[in-house]
């Protein structure tokens, strides 16, 4: 019976994780380019980073120092991108 609930578990757990990466997707495509920009940026690694703020905002100031994206927007961008990456639990 557990051996059967843990098989059932591993299953499931690659199509949560797609349906979240579907989600925040959905969410990014509504976003401005600079905040789908920190989004790109910080999406690959989110799930493993340990705290998920310094993450993002360090992706944010990598993509400010290269100019990639504006430095005077870039707080609200991030918040913006981070509401999304949320959706990637």
């Amino acid at each position: 019976m557990i051996l059967r609930l843990t098989m059932i578990v591993l299953m499931l757990a690659p199509t949560c994780a797609s349906a979240d990466t579907a989600a925040a997707s959905a969410c990014a495509a509504g976003l401005s380019d600079d905040a789908k920009a920190i989004f790109a940026a910080s999406a690959p690694g989110i799930r493993s980073a340990g705290d998920k703020y310094q993450f993002v905002k360090s992706k944010t100031l990598a993509l400010v120092a290269a100019g990639a994206i504006g430095p005077f927007s870039a707080q609200g961008n991030a918040e913006a991108a981070g509401e999304c990456l949320k959706k990637m639990r």
